[in-house]
Formats: structure tokens, sequence, C-alpha cells
């Protein structure tokens, strides 16, 4: 049996698996390349169930990686659920499967994961919101009807936004909690499914200047910190979006992906924002966050 993609020829024989001609696994752990079990509740990105390529694929990236894996939960014993199958096909999925591309990224996670241990290390006293909840603002606010974690941030409410260390710290420490959540929530029988193991980020842009004050520095360590995360956004929506920024996004549409667009929903005060959060989200967080934004 063969699988070839436009940089990957995984096969399988009766010696085993070899990905482009590298031998990798032996004739008794073949059989984890040709079956799909366990793999019944996740998608493949394009809202579909997972082919036996891609179930393949993850099994394959998941012994790939398992020395690494080990050796991350020997140094962060707190990221042993990072080290699953899951796992593995969120990074596939983020390189629309892109084998070599996914397991590149998956290290670079590792290694980060293995230096700054969010997991473990970083915790909220550590963010200067802690002392001053002025300074930033980005916190989970709620689940959706999914179950997805909620997380809110209004940019006309931050007093130190242009503090990019701090605001990173306080960025990877949500989304930690946000994960931490989705772990707990799926050990107790919720958020089974891939799509409801992610979170939904709701953000207000209502402050006049934003378009004018924005930190280029800033898009760019989060874009880099966001790496880490693949696939874990279901969704951002964005409030009270900057008209500049709604004319480049109608320009710049027609060359968007089209997972991306779908990720992405601009609401402003003449739509009928209230009924498209309460249809996203839920009549409870629709209540807040009308009230708040």
């Amino acid at each position: 049996m063969s699988w070839r993609g436009d940089d990957l020829l995984i096969s399988v024989g009766n010696t085993g698996a070899t990905v482009n001609g590298t031998h990798i696994m032996d004739d008794d752990d073949v059989s984890l390349l040709e079956d799909g079990h366990n793999f019944t509740e996740m998608i493949n990105g394009e809202n579909e169930e997972l082919s036996e390529k891609q179930c393949g694929m993850i099994n394959l990236l998941h012994n790939r990686m398992q020395p690494f894996f080990e050796q991350l939960v020997h140094t962060v014993p707190a990221d042993n659920d990072f080290c699953s199958h899951d796992t593995c096909r969120r990074y596939l999925v983020a390189r629309e499967w892109n084998f070599f591309g996914a397991e590149t990224q998956l290290r670079s996670t590792l290694a980060w994961r293995m230096d700054k241990n969010p997991a473990s290390l970083m915790k909220f006293w550590q963010s200067p919101a802690f002392n001053n909840p002025y300074s930033l603002n980005l916190r989970c606010v709620g689940f959706d009807l999914l179950g997805r974690p909620i997380i809110y941030t209004c940019f006309s409410q931050v007093h130190e936004r242009h503090d990019i260390n701090a605001s990173m710290i306080h960025l990877t420490l949500c989304l930690e909690a946000c994960m931490q959540m989705l772990r707990k929530r799926s050990s107790r029988g919720m958020n089974k499914t891939a799509e409801s193991r992610q979170w939904i980020w709701v953000v207000d842009f209502g402050c006049p200047r934003f378009a004018f004050r924005k930190n280029p520095l800033m898009s760019s360590m989060t874009a880099r910190l966001m790496q880490h995360y693949p696939e874990m956004l279901n969704s951002i929506v964005a409030v009270n979006f900057p008209l500049i920024y709604r004319a480049l996004w109608r320009i710049s549409m027609p060359y968007v992906n089209e997972r991306v667009k779908d990720k992405i929903i601009i609401l402003n005060e003449d739509n009928d924002m209230k009924k498209t959060l309460e249809s996203k989200l839920g009549s409870e967080a629709t209540d807040w966050l009308s009230s708040e934004i």
C-alpha cells in the first residue's frame, strides 16, 4: 500500500513502512498505519472524517515524534496530555497535510515548550494584569454552545497595550489556561469532537485611533506565538472593525484561503450583531458581550 502527496510517499509492505524511501517502522508496527481506531471524532480540516491515509499520517507522525514527546514529559510532566495523536492531527491539518512541514513545526513547538515551560512555570501573578486589572485586557469569559472557551479582548480598555513583553506573557497564560480547560472538559466526557476542542476569540476594536497605533512588532510576535497553537482557533469575531481594515479586508478576500475566510466574522453596529453572536455563542455569552461591547 502506498500513499503519495506533494512531497511525501508513504509505503507499507511486508518489511515495514518507509517515507520517501527511508525505512521508518518495522512490520510489527505497520498495523498502526492501517487502522483508523480512535480517530472517529477527529476531522481533517475540511469538516470531513479522516481518510485512511490521514489516519496513517497521524500515527506515523506520532511514532516519529515519540522520543521528543518522552523528552518533553520528562522535562515538563504537566505536558503529558499534549503528546497525543490529536496534537499530531492539528499540526498536519495546519500544514495542509504536508508531513515534513508538520513535523518541523511540531518539533519547534516541543523545543519551545521545553524551554519556556508554559504549562508549569508561567503563572498569572507574572502578568501585569495581576496587580493592575486595567493594564491588559484579554480573558476567557465563558463557553459557547459547543463548550468552546470564549476569549474576549477590548483594545480601548488596555493601559499597557504597547508593553510587548507583558502582552506576550499575558497572551500565553490565557491560551494555556484555555488548553487546560479543554483538557479537563475532554477528560470528563465533554468536548468530544475536534471542532469543540478549539476556542473563539472576540476582539473589540472599540478604540477610535487603533489603526494608527498598531505595533508591527507586536503583531509579528503574536503570529509567531500562535504557531505553537495550530488549529486551536475556531474563529475570530471582530467587533467595531475600523473602516480602513474593512476596506483592506474586502480587497484581500479574493486572495485569502477559504479556511481562513471561514474563521473570520466581522460585525459592526450596522449589522444585526446580537443575532449573529447568539447563533454562534449562545444567549448567555451574547448577553454578557452585548453589555460589555
